[in-house]
């Protein structure tokens, strides 16, 4: 997910248009238009992905934005700060809206790590879900060197 601090939510408060939402329409286009929407940022490779998404969105279509206004009004800045588990940010390196935000993210958690994986975006973990476990597994078990807790706190 992107970085919500102050500036992000006016930012799209004040322009982004909605990405998911559609007028239901007698003929069935509307769920042409939610394919169309999303197709962008969905792999080519993988169209089970963008269906599962469609009928997830027909689901609740009325209140289909939902998600997208509640990430936008977390305050993250107020929390995010907070943690102090070992963390590892993960982001697809296609993911045009969360991968310019992974550096505030892992600058907001005191030692955070970060990756990307490689030929994916906005799905990653769905697109590549081998990719995303190796990757995550990786880095679990190396930690078993390393403390759990504040950077600044050695371990008790």
């Amino acid at each position: 997910m992107p970085y919500v601090d102050a500036p992000r939510r006016a930012r799209v408060a004040g322009g982004r248009p909605p990405i998911d939402h559609v007028e239901r329409a007698a003929d069935g286009s509307h769920v042409q238009q939610l394919w169309d929407n999303r197709a962008p940022y969905y792999p080519a490779d993988r169209p089970d992905l963008l269906e599962r998404l469609v009928h997830d969105a027909l689901a609740v279509l009325d209140r289909v934005e939902e998600g997208h206004r509640a990430v936008n009004e977390y305050r993250m800045e107020d929390r995010i700060g907070l943690v102090r588990a070992r963390t590892l940010v993960v982001c697809g390196a296609d993911d045009g809206f969360s991968l310019p935000d992974v550096d505030a993210i892992v600058g907001a958690v005191g030692g955070a790590e970060r990756t990307t994986l490689p030929g994916t975006g906005v799905p990653s973990v769905d697109h590549r879900p081998e990719l995303f476990a190796h990757t995550v597994g990786t880095w679990l078990s190396s930690a078993e060197a390393a403390p759990v807790g504040a950077p600044d706190q050695a371990p008790s």
